[in-house]
């Protein structure tokens, strides 16, 4: 224990570069229709998975920023 404050570092190597997303992302919009929310799923997933992702997306979306 000790009483360092609690945070994340910041790289020394690259402190400018965003973070990048390891697989190829798809953008899907979980909005009412009127007012669209984008948010991005892996492209790579199966299918059926997708399906099921989406409509869980959809049915919480007032849970994601």
């Amino acid at each position: 224990y000790d009483d360092e404050p609690l945070g994340f570092e910041k790289d020394p190597v690259s402190p400018n570069q965003r973070m990048q997303a390891q697989d190829l992302l798809q953008e899907i919009d979980i909005g009412n229709g009127s007012v669209k929310r984008p948010t991005y799923i892996s492209a790579n997933i199966d299918p059926s998975l997708k399906i099921k992702l989406v409509e869980l997306l959809k049915e919480y979306k007032d849970c994601f920023a």
